[in-house]
């Protein structure tokens, strides 16, 4: 307790005075209790905060057994343990858990709390609703919850997690499907952390996340789907560039078919038109001979 026996006498009155006063009226009344008999075995345990010779509260563990002749206590002895440090760690966790899920309601992520000694894990609400449950649903355990993952998807899930546990990797990501209370699946990201080693350097308390990625992954799908789209449309502009350049080869060669035609059947009607004037009578020379010249013109034109 941090006093020295001079300033700390050994009477009962002076350790009922250094009890924190929010705990005195309830360590009194159990007191009371087990002298009467009603504790079983006559052993008491409690954990209460006294003052220390520093001017500080600090935890202690008080424990103490009745040694009764003819069912009459005639003995009482005590041990006062600290555990100041123990409680400090423990309100550090309780603080850390809050904290942990007041992120988790923020961000709308699952986080679940993994003790790697005996595998006792805790899961945050949202957790459990990110797959559609309730925490009243459906019972998980460190040992059942990867029950869930998509078959495809657990075994290299799990390669993947034990590899990361086993070499001490600083953080671990992977995305898998899991199964919902709908029965389809839904895209996560599990991402994980070390956040506890022991003496040894062995990882004992991990601390993970789970992202619900569904929207991405149907993006990323729908991204995929286009680009093969656009693959197939650029093979077929390809393929209609090529048609359109043998048509336009076709009209290319039709036109000079027309052209040569037309060219000829107006030579036609050319020489016809020569031969008409050649056997006009001698009348009408002057006009056949310039009729005759405007043809003959034409035709050195066309040819």
């Amino acid at each position: 307790l941090e006093y020295d026996v001079e300033h700390f006498p050994p009477i009962l009155q002076t350790f009922i005075d250094i009890i924190h006063p929010t705990h005195k009226k309830d360590f009194l009344s159990s007191r009371l209790n087990f002298h009467k008999g009603l504790y079983p075995d006559d052993v008491y345990e409690s954990e209460i905060l006294l003052l220390t010779g520093s001017g500080e509260y600090k935890w202690f563990e008080f424990k103490s057994k009745l040694v009764r002749a003819q069912k009459k206590a005639v003995l009482d002895i005590g041990v006062l343990r600290s555990i100041h440090n123990r409680k400090k760690a423990e309100e550090a966790i309780k603080e850390g858990e809050q904290t942990l899920r007041y992120i988790s309601y923020a961000s709308k992520d699952g986080i679940y709390d993994v003790n790697l000694i005996d595998y006792e894990a805790s899961f945050s609400e949202n957790f459990f609703l990110l797959l559609g449950y309730s925490s009243k649903e459906i019972h998980l355990t460190w040992q059942n919850w990867t029950d869930l993952i998509h078959p495809d998807d657990r075994h290299t899930f799990l390669e993947a997690y034990n590899k990361f546990l086993l070499k001490k990797l600083n953080a671990f990501s992977k995305e898998c499907r899991m199964l919902c209370k709908d029965g389809g699946y839904k895209w996560v990201l599990n991402r994980a952390k070390v956040v506890q080693f022991d003496d040894y350097g062995i990882p004992i308390r991990l601390i993970g996340t789970l992202t619900n990625i569904q929207k991405i992954k149907e993006a990323e799908q729908e991204l995929r789907q286009a680009y093969v789209d656009i693959k197939v449309s650029k093979e077929n502009l390809h393929q209609y560039a090529e048609e359109l350049e043998t048509t336009l080869e076709q009209l290319r060669q039709m036109q000079e078919q027309l052209i040569q035609a037309e060219k000829m059947a107006s030579l036609g009607v050319l020489v016809a038109g020569i031969a008409h004037e050649l056997n006009n009578p001698i009348g009408y020379i002057y006009s056949s001979t310039e009729g005759l010249k405007n043809n003959i013109q034409d035709l050195l034109t066309l040819i």
